[in-house]
């Protein structure tokens, strides 16, 4: 029966928190229990002697005493609060503990028996007294649980007992003293309850939680205490437990740590301090990796903090590595380069705008080597894509920003690989792409430019602005000069633009068939490529043979136009001699008597000035208006002819009112 109410009990109590502090308020050895004040809440918590950690207790006389510090995990019963795994932080010690087994983890039994002893004092049955106690322990459980259930979050109805023997102090970089009160990690892996074990007399628990020992105070400095109260933390953070217990006894082992960093006397302390800090930090970060219940987001941003804090430290200690042994320095170098490695290989999963960024702030914490050089490749060469891809996309001011931010991480790369043969050659190839393609996205951008320039002024101008044109002829010369011998599709499309200036809106044919001409032989010369179907290329071979076309047609006019002048050469003649003999007025006279103007309604108009007169005769006698197919082909060109003449005799009346 006593059996199975124990069996009850131990499983209706729930663990809420591990390693809380307080202080002993009192304890009653004829009993075996007592109450505790936790540090935080000031909260009364119940605790039987049993709940002590057996190798802990180094006193002779009494194993826990009003006013001592402890560490404890709490437990919600169905009457209150209990602290099990109880283990007492300052207490005075006959004996001395070997370093050695500062992190030797243990199984520690204790029983009654001793106890019994003690507290028995007084005579009588052992075992008879033993159940009259069990009753009294009970009923004062009962009673205290009853009182402060309502009040177990605030503080003791009295003040907190001072402790017997003063904490460790010390200085914290100017803020005043930090106290060493940071917990030894200890957990029990089969908590049960203290009056458990006073119905059970015979009942042994097990405690499997790591075992320490602190050397003696007087031998160690504030710092190296500090450490060491961190190393139990950490070295309890196994996998044994949960992520959520891991992350807070790592939390309270670089608690520690920083404390210990800030009261270091010296740059030995410091640099052992950094790397612990480092140590745990990393560790944080490779539970935060492996933990899939946070989002996406926070989870990530937790990733890069624990990342950031272990290089940052690991960095402190590489620099300060000098005042440390040679094994020690080696060691350090590993862990960082491990956390590094670790590190790149959480930023390759993410997104590259994420990658980016994450590159960026975690180099910034690695100290100079041949593997911060080949971080910086990596980064670059990230950089270096999403300009690629940002290129790709027509973003040309974003390929080019890309592209400028490769020059730091690839200098600082080719200043950090120390003759390292493999990383000279690949940072030359990188430095050669990242080269070309900075002189390809300038180039784009100046044609872009020129195209926007361009295309607003003939939507917005009736009449071409040749200080316009010139500025966009400008930008598309520069395009071209960019990308030369670099990027020959590239140069082929800035001459295309060339020639589309020339051609058509400045209406210079040839200046124009000479820059599509360009454009079509660097298109030639990338074969076997081809670019049927791309815009560029096929305004190039359109012009060309436009161009082309016209230019025979106008040899086979210039052959006929021969062959008819000579036929009317007799005109042609007159015509020139009285164009030099005769002035003006008499000209125009002449020629509408001896060849008067086909045109319908074409007649000579005496009353007009000299120059409106002139103006109004090669209108009459212009080609434009002269049907080659009525009036032939003799006259057709001997009607040029006179317009010729005549215009020559205009040019010179132009500034006459």
């Amino acid at each position: 029966m006593s059996q199975g109410r124990k069996k009850s009990n131990r499983d209706s109590k729930k663990i809420i928190e591990s390693d809380v502090t307080g202080v002993v308020k009192r304890y009653i050895d004829t009993g075996g229990y007592g109450f505790i004040t936790e540090d935080v809440t000031r909260r009364n918590v119940f605790f039987h002697i049993s709940a002590a950690v057996s190798k802990d207790i180094r006193r002779r006389d009494d194993p826990i005493r009003a006013g001592d510090e402890v560490i404890y995990n709490l437990y919600q019963a169905p009457k209150g609060f209990m602290a099990e795994s109880v283990r007492i932080l300052n207490q005075e010690s006959s004996e001395s503990d070997d370093s050695d087994d500062l992190h030797r983890r243990k199984d520690s039994r204790i029983g009654l028996r001793g106890r019994e002893c003690r507290s028995g004092g007084r005579g009588g049955n052992r075992r008879g007294g033993s159940v009259g106690r069990v009753h009294e322990l009970l009923k004062d459980w009962s009673d205290w649980s009853t009182e402060n259930q309502h009040s177990s979050t605030g503080p003791g109805p009295e003040p907190q007992p001072q402790p017997r023997h003063p904490t460790c102090t010390c200085s914290n970089g100017g803020r005043g003293k930090v106290k060493d009160t940071k917990p030894e990690t200890s957990t029990s892996s089969n908590p049960t309850s203290g009056w458990d074990h006073v119905k059970a007399e015979h009942t042994v628990r097990e405690n499997t939680q790591p075992h320490v020992t602190p050397p003696n105070s007087t031998e160690l400095s504030g710092s190296a205490k500090q450490r060491e109260r961190g190393n139990i933390f950490y070295k309890s953070a196994t996998e044994d437990f949960s992520a959520t217990v891991r992350i807070i006894r790592l939390e309270n082992a670089i608690t520690c740590y920083k404390n210990a960093l800030s009261c270091s006397s010296n740059r030995d302390d410091e640099a052992s301090a950094s790397k612990n800090i480092g140590m745990a930090s990393w560790k944080l970060a490779t539970i935060a990796l492996e933990s899939e219940t946070e989002e996406s987001e926070k989870r990530q941003q937790s990733i890069l903090k624990h990342f950031k804090e272990a290089l940052k430290f690991f960095c402190t200690a590489y620099v300060l590595r000098s005042y440390k042994s040679a094994s020690w320095g080696d060691k350090l170098v590993e862990s960082w380069e491990n956390c590094l490695e670790e590190a790149c290989e959480w930023l390759a999963m993410l997104d590259t705008a994420e990658r980016v960024a994450g590159f960026s702030e975690l180099l910034g914490y690695v100290p100079d080597c041949s593997l911060k050089a080949n971080g910086y490749i990596q980064y670059s060469t990230l950089l270096f894509h999403e300009g690629l891809t940002a290129w790709q996309d027509g973003e040309y001011k974003e390929c080019y920003r890309f592209m400028r931010e490769c020059y730091f991480p690839v200098q600082e790369a080719e200043r950090l690989c120390e003759g390292d043969c493999s990383i000279k050659s690949e940072i030359a190839v990188l430095q050669e792409d990242v080269y070309i393609h900075t002189c390809v996205a300038e180039s784009s951008m100046a044609r872009a430019t020129g195209d926007d320039l361009l295309e607003e002024h003939l939507k917005n101008e009736e009449t071409v602005n040749t200080n316009i044109i010139w500025t966009v002829i400008d930008f598309y010369t520069q395009a071209a000069m960019l990308c030369r011998d670099k990027d020959l599709e590239q140069e082929a499309i800035a001459y295309s633009r060339l020639g589309r200036v020339y051609g058509k809106v400045l209406t210079l044919p040839s200046r124009g068939k000479d820059y599509y001409k360009k454009a079509i032989q660097l298109a030639l010369s990338m074969t076997p490529r081809t670019f049927h179907g791309v815009g560029w290329f096929m305004e190039s071979t359109k012009f060309v043979e436009d161009f082309q076309k016209r230019l025979n047609k106008d040899e086979e006019e210039d052959k006929d136009k021969e062959a008819a002048l000579e036929e009317m050469k007799e005109d042609v003649d007159k015509l020139s001699e009285m164009a030099t003999k005769k002035g003006d007025l008499d000209f125009v006279k002449d020629i509408y008597k001896t060849w008067p103007p086909k045109a319908p309604g074409a007649k000579l108009n005496e009353k007009l000035s000299t120059k409106k007169l002139l103006l109004k005769a090669i209108s009459h006698y212009h080609p434009d208006k002269v049907d080659k197919e009525v009036h032939g082909k003799n006259w057709f060109y001997f009607s040029g002819e006179i317009t010729r003449h005549l215009n020559s005799k205009y040019a010179c009346q132009k500034g006459v009112e």
